[in-house]
């Protein structure tokens, strides 16, 4: 259900607006309206306490951050938010102390990761027996020591002089050579020419006093005990529910006060007074009133309702069961000031036509049980909540078509819980499956001008709901009447649940011939006679539109077949694989679950995008703009922190 709304008009003395917004925000119900050529520039104190909050607010994110803080929200009042600078010295206290901790944790992963860096690159000199600091040149002479191929080596040793320097050779156990190579300053060019020979050489700013292989075990133990070190420190300061509450709620403070500002330099003022516009749910409008009168009874308040002229949010109320299928809707686009609320029919055709497409009663269950648990335990909010619980009820609705199709993880159900097979997609029923899903895009295409003709009347648009919405409506009745018989002309269906329609269409034939007449005939009107004409042709053009519109549903036929195919396929497999042995029945059961878990991921996100794709295109363009906005009141888009409506206790 579409809210009504009010319009607000608050107007009063300009010292007062701090409070003023305040209670808005408090009361969690009203919306701003902005004006883009407001702009009030901030006092000097105001400005000060600006740059404070940002500044606090930097280092609050750095230590949640640190603390790796999860965004599970916290629900408090307006007034438990504003309060939280009461205890400023506890928070100041543990910002103070993780901060302190964030730096030791960093300088010791920071020492972690260089000893292991170091280890990483000594490892292939972990040969060499000469300790790091013996490597370095001197005032007349070259070190050269590094890594390389044995047949490298021979191949340097027969073009190079070996006479002007002396060298030794280590072997490693992947045939290369530790080579030292030491000279006079002068042959000092040898350094360029051993390059040729994929020469790696050993890091020469390395000056410890022992071998790589002892400083690998050196610096190994360091870092167990700097790891020790780490864990100690993480353990001692590990923060309480409490504390990272409080951190949280003092997070949300700081972008409620940087907001607060903001919203001082975009409202109207002059230099005594403020004026405020914006929008309340009608229902809210004594509680609301109320509110305004206990901040400020110098504040005038003017509720309206909305006019023509204006475009006023919307706010959507529905039940739990309605309420998921807003986040498919919020998709398309809010609903606009001439729109209905299309959720109770999206929910329906929705949950009906996700079962279609990820039909298996194995899959739903399991579907619905892990999005329940998810609800359950970890409790997630807003669209994400939403989002979930349209998963979990689609999970139903795939158990439920499960059943139907007699279809449990790609295997048949046992005699004892269904006898019979309703409706087999794989076998002989996939042109029954078919034609059912084009007459489910009749129905919701119906369901579709049905919902646009009572808006059109509902609108008072008496003209357009009966020349134009009117006739659409018709056409597709009788559409619904006559396709069940018509599409048995055209692909044979020997089921006795189609001969029923068969009496129905004759009738259905010529309901809809009379509403195509009418569709033609009635598109013109109001225009002169070139564009009634032209209306003419458009009208008659809608039938290949709408022809487009009722195939698109072989969508529902074609991804229900695909994911009926695919776990055939895996259950072949494994029965294939199990013929062999116990090997290839442990092999096949691995494949059988690849294969399912592939098969459920494919339907699952071709179910969500199908289907909603069916409701955008085929429904909400029959009846629905979705050119509004949603409602967002102040003091909801804390990150933390979700403000009970309605209250300053």
């Amino acid at each position: 259900m579409i809210e009504k709304m009010k319009k607000v008009s608050l107007v009063g003395e300009r010292a007062a607006l701090k409070k003023v917004i305040d209670t808005l925000k408090a009361s969690g119900n009203f919306q701003i309206t902005f004006y883009k050529n407001s702009s009030n520039p901030l006092s000097a104190s105001d400005t000060a306490l600006n740059h404070t909050y940002q500044t606090e607010l930097t280092r609050v994110t750095n230590v949640l951050n640190y603390l790796q803080v999860n965004n599970r929200p916290i629900t408090l009042t307006y007034r438990a938010l504003k309060q939280v600078t009461k205890k400023q010295k506890q928070i100041e206290n543990l910002l103070t102390i993780y901060e302190q901790a964030k730096i030791d944790a960093t300088g010791l992963q920071t020492q972690i990761n260089l000893n292991q860096s170091t280890i990483t690159k000594l490892q292939k000199f972990r040969d060499l027996p000469v300790p790091a600091n013996l490597l370095q040149p001197t005032k007349n002479a070259f070190v050269l020591a590094g890594l390389m191929p044995a047949t490298d080596f021979t191949r340097f040793t027969n073009d190079i002089d070996t006479k002007d320097f002396i060298y030794e050779t280590y072997p490693t156990a992947n045939k290369n050579l530790i080579v030292v190579i030491t000279g006079d300053i002068d042959n000092q060019p040898l350094a360029e020419t051993i390059l040729d020979y994929h020469f790696t050489q050993f890091p020469t700013h390395y000056h410890f006093e022992r071998t790589p292989q002892k400083q690998i075990t050196y610096l190994t133990k360091q870092n167990q005990t700097l790891t020790q070190s780490l864990t100690k420190l993480q353990t001692k300061h590990r923060p309480t529910t409490e504390q990272i509450n409080l951190l949280k709620t003092y997070y949300d403070y700081l972008l409620n006060e940087i907001d607060t500002l903001e919203i001082l330099t975009a409202t109207i003022q002059t230099k005594y007074c403020f004026v405020v516009h914006g929008w309340i749910p009608a229902r809210t409008a004594d509680e609301f009133t109320q509110l305004i009168k206990q901040t400020d009874k110098h504040v005038a308040l003017t509720l309206q309702d909305a006019t023509t002229t204006d475009t006023p949010p919307a706010l959507i109320h529905n039940t739990p069961l309605i309420a998921p299928y807003n986040a498919i809707t919020m998709m398309y686009g809010a609903p606009g000031r001439n729109d209905i609320d299309p959720n109770p029919f999206v929910a329906l055709f929705y949950f009906f036509f996700f079962g279609s497409m990820f039909g298996d009663l194995g899959y739903g269950l399991l579907l619905s049980v892990i999005t329940a648990c998810i609800l359950l335990v970890k409790r997630p909010q807003g669209g994400t909540r939403q989002l979930i619980a349209l998963f979990c009820m689609g999970g139903i609705s795939a158990a439920l078509w499960g059943l139907l199709f007699n279809s449990c993880f790609g295997l048949h159900l046992p005699a004892f819980i269904i006898n019979r097979t309703l409706l087999d997609p794989l076998g002989n029923d996939a042109t029954l499956f078919f034609a059912l899903s084009l007459y489910l895009g009749v129905i919701q295409i119906t369901v579709g001008n049905l919902l646009n003709f009572f808006n059109q009347l509902r609108l008072k648009q008496f003209t357009v709901a009966v020349c134009k919405a009117l006739p659409n409506l018709i056409m597709f009745v009788g559409l619904v009447l006559a396709f069940p018989a018509l599409i048995q002309k055209i692909i044979p269906l020997n089921y006795a649940v189609v001969d029923w329609f068969q009496p129905l269409m004759l009738p259905g034939l010529i309901v809809t011939i009379f509403g195509f007449v009418g569709v033609v005939f009635g598109n013109g009107i109001g225009h002169r006679l070139g564009g009634y004409v032209l209306g003419m042709f458009s009208g008659a053009y809608k039938l290949v539109n709408y022809f487009s519109d009722i195939l698109s549903y072989a969508r529902l036929f074609g991804v229900g077949l695909v994911g009926c195919v695919i776990a055939y396929v895996a259950n072949f497999l494994c029965g294939m694989f199990a013929s062999v042995g116990i090997v290839g029945l442990i092999l096949g059961g691995i494949v059988a679950v690849l294969f399912h878990a592939l098969n459920i991921a494919l339907s699952l996100l071709s179910a969500y995008i199908h289907n909603a794709r069916l409701q955008f295109v085929e429904f909400f363009g029959k009846f629905y703009e979705g050119s509004g906005t949603p409602f967002v009141p102040m003091a909801s888009k804390l990150r933390y922190a979700r403000i009970q409506s309605g209250t300053r206790k």
